[in-house]
């Protein structure tokens, strides 16, 4: 179950802005260049920064969150078309 934040729909559209500076996710891309995956589940994956970020080098991505917010903001990204991304939510 998500933190009650996390239900308000509005805050998917400015997560991100508060925290612009994403450095801390290439240790998470190094692994995955290390292991050589070609597909990761991404749990825990919040508006999906690094899941695009793995999609745009064209690994596949499951995301799996129990925010209910994030599936609204989940389909924006699907359906631009240009990455292959599936995401999953159990909330």
């Amino acid at each position: 179950m998500a933190d009650e934040i996390f239900e308000n729909t509005r805050l998917a559209e400015i997560y991100d802005l508060f925290d612009p500076d994403r450095s801390d996710l290439e240790a998470y891309e190094w692994m995955v260049n290390e292991f050589r995956a070609c597909s990761v589940l991404d749990i825990g994956c919040g508006t999906g920064t690094l899941a695009c970020r793995l999609a745009d080098k064209g690994i596949e991505v499951i995301g799996l969150d129990p925010a209910l917010w994030l599936k609204r903001n989940m389909v924006l990204i699907v359906s631009d078309g240009s990455m292959v991304l599936h995401w999953t939510f159990h909330h």
